[in-house]
Formats: C-alpha cells, structure tokens, sequence
C-alpha cells in the first residue's frame, strides 16, 4: 500500500498497489506535481513488469502503453507523466 498527502503531511490518504500480485508490491512512484490525481507506478521486479498509471489517485490502474516492459527507473516515470498517462 502507499499513501499521498495533499495537506503538507497533516493526512494521508492510502491507495491500492496497481496488482494484487504481491511480488510487484514495491518500485518507483511520481505523483505528478500540477495534478496529483496522476500517479505513475514503476514496480521493481524482473524484464516483465509492466509500469501502472492512474488518472484517479489510484483508485483505477492502467498499464502504460509504449513502454517496454521491465522499463523501471526516474526516465520512464518523469516521461509518462510528461505525456500525460497514455
């Protein structure tokens, strides 16, 4: 589970992980800074993981497109927040 502050830290809301698989539970998270509805999820696991992306705080997950699977790390989070979750 993560959680996001939208306060300056007073409160913290949680959101689910992206898969219940519990082996992609950790990895890289960006919410982007001018609309924190959008969250990207880099799960760390092997030359298959998929990147997650959410338009709604996370309540709703999608697999980002054109990306290669496996693509973790700050480059592939910084670009689909760049060109707005695709």
């Amino acid at each position: 589970v993560a959680a996001q502050s939208r306060d300056g830290r007073r409160t913290w809301r949680t959101f689910p992980m992206p898969s219940d698989d519990p082996d992609l539970g950790y990895g890289r998270i960006a919410i982007s800074a001018t609309d924190p509805d959008r969250i990207v999820w880099a799960v760390q696991g092997n030359e298959n993981t998929p990147v997650y992306f959410s338009r709604d705080a996370g309540h709703t997950w999608q697999e980002a497109q054109g990306l290669p699977r496996g693509a973790i790390g700050q480059v592939a989070v910084q670009g689909i927040l760049e060109r707005g979750l695709r």
